[in-house]
C-alpha cells in the first residue's frame, strides 16, 4: 500500500446523503472504507469501497452479495464492547496512509456516537497523519502541542476548544486569542471567524478544532 494514500471512512449514520459521498476516481489516491450498512447506500453509487469492515449487523444481505460479487474485501469484527468507527480506526492505525477523513459520523439522532467520534480525534491522533471528522459544514481535528497554518476564504466559521485544555495564541481571526487559556469545561473561543485567508495558532496543550468547509 503507497505511504501517500489517503484513507476516506463512511460512517453508518442514517440518513446516509449525498454529500457524505466523497469524490472519488480510480485514479485517485484514495482508499475508501465502508462501515457495515453504509455500504448498503453505496450499492446504486459508481463508489466500490475497497474494504468494508464492522459487526455486520447492519448490511443488507444483498449488499454483502452485491459487493462479494465484486471481490470487495469484508472484515467481520464481532466485538460489541467497541463502536465500529473504533475498530476501523484502530485498524487503520497499523496501516500506512497520509491522512484519514471520516464522513457521515455526526448524527443529531444519536448524538451520543456523535460525541464519542469527537474523542477519537484525539485517541487516535498522529503527528504525521491527520485526522479529520467532517460534517455537511464542518472539518473537525484534533491539535497538541503545534503550530498551525490554516487557510480558508474570509468569514469562514472557526471554533476551538481546549480538549481538554490549551493556551492558544491566534493571527488572521475575527476575535485574536493572545494566551488564552482554553479549557473543555470552562472557557472556549466559539463564534469566530477567519478575518484573513490564512490564520496562524500556536497551540501548546490540547485542543480541537473547528472549521468551516
Amino acid at each position: 500500500m503507497s505511504k501517500q494514500k489517503q484513507l476516506v471512512i463512511l460512517a453508518n449514520h442514517p440518513p446516509l446523503e449525498p454529500w457524505s459521498y466523497p469524490m472519488l476516481s480510480k485514479d485517485c489516491k484514495l482508499s475508501l472504507w465502508a462501515l457495515d450498512g453504509a455500504a448498503n447506500a453505496l450499492v446504486d453509487t459508481h463508489y466500490t469501497p475497497d474494504l468494508i469492515l464492522g459487526d455486520l449487523d447492519s448490511i443488507s444481505p444483498e449488499a454483502l452479495t452485491y459487493f462479494r460479487t465484486k471481490n470487495v474485501p469484508i472484515l467481520h469484527l464481532p466485538d460489541q464492547n467497541k463502536t465500529d468507527l473504533e475498530k476501523a480506526l484502530e485498524y487503520a492505525a497499523t496501516l500506512p496512509f497520509s491522512a484519514i477523513d471520516v464522513y457521515n459520523a455526526w448524527s443529531d439522532e444519536r448524538i451520543d456516537h456523535s460525541l464519542i467520534n469527537c474523542t477519537f480525534l484525539r485517541q487516535f491522533y498522529k503527528t504525521h497523519r491527520p485526522l479529520s471528522l467532517l460534517t455537511r459544514t464542518t472539518r473537525i481535528f484534533f491539535a497538541k502541542d503545534t503550530t498551525l497554518a490554516l487557510a480558508a476564504p474570509i468569514n469562514t466559521p472557526f471554533a476551538l476548544f481546549g480538549f481538554p485544555q490549551a493556551t492558544v495564541t491566534s493571527r488572521g481571526l475575527t476575535y485574536e486569542m493572545e494566551n488564552i487559556k482554553l479549557s473543555f469545561f470552562t472557557q472556549n473561543s466559539v463564534c469566530n471567524a477567519f478575518r484573513l485567508e490564512t490564520i496562524t495558532l500556536d497551540i501548546d496543550g490540547e485542543a480541537l478544532v473547528c472549521m468551516g468547509l
